[in-house]
């Protein structure tokens, strides 16, 4: 997904205070490569 020029804005009435990291599996998941791949190089893959 790609959304050039936009700024996305947490909803107000979340309850989250900031974001987690993915439990770790034996076999990663989609969710944990994706996580590895832009945490390592914040605002490359934007």
């Amino acid at each position: 997904m790609s959304y050039p020029n936009t700024f996305i804005v947490v909803s107000e009435d979340t309850k989250a205070e900031k974001g987690l990291v993915p439990p770790t599996k034996v076999t990663l998941t989609i969710v944990q490569l994706q996580f590895e791949m832009i945490s390592g190089v914040p605002y490359t893959y934007t």
